[in-house]
């Protein structure tokens, strides 16, 4: 086996500007997803963990800690490590739902997106320290954005203007769960 990926890079360019994005079955039979990158491709699984991982049997390291949590009761806190590897397994699924997003596969983009908004309720419940949450805030707002994309491009396609409508709401509001303590600019300043 070759470990040089020229010849896969050289029949597939990279684009500046441009998501470039495919999907494939591998030899073993799993889905795959790749994406372009200017150095490479990053591939991904289709389904479970984009890494393939089974962290602790499970199929993603949140359900492992949330299995934890339930069993500890009211007093489980995640160490500095969890909350790093939390971080990792969230940016895994940020690359993952935005091929979605590119491929048009609306449900998919979905339960992504939603893995990591119960990834980042589930981290900021049990963090030991709310600067350690900075690395998936800075993910947050794409990812509310796309997930009320989602949600708006399934309800045009099932032709459903109710829920066209209200397909936006999802996303209104939510970045005041992410950043609660900020203030809008000239918040607290004497009027004059």
């Amino acid at each position: 086996m070759s470990l040089d990926i020229s010849p896969l890079l050289e029949s597939w360019d990279y684009q500046p500007g441009k998501l470039q994005v495919r999907s494939f079955r591998a030899k073993d039979g799993t889905d795959k997803i790749q994406l372009r990158i200017d150095l490479g491709v990053m591939q991904m699984n289709a389904s479970g963990r984009p890494d393939g991982r089974r962290p602790f049997g499970r199929d993603s390291l949140l359900d492992h800690l949330e299995e934890r949590a339930e069993k500890a009761g009211g007093d489980f806190k995640l160490t500095t490590e969890e909350v790093g590897k939390l971080s990792q397994e969230a940016v895994q699924f940020h690359h993952r739902y935005i091929c979605w997003f590119q491929m048009s596969e609306y449900r998919r983009v979905i339960e992504d997106a939603e893995h990591n908004m119960e990834l980042f309720a589930f981290a900021t419940e049990h963090t030991p320290a709310q600067e350690l949450l900075n690395p998936m805030r800075v993910i947050m707002p794409q990812l509310l954005m796309l997930h009320t994309r989602s949600r708006a491009s399934l309800a045009i396609d099932a032709k459903e203007p109710r829920r066209r409508r209200g397909g936006g709401r999802g996303g209104r509001g939510g970045h005041r769960d992410l950043f609660p303590r900020a203030e809008p600019p000239g918040a607290g300043r004497a009027q004059r």
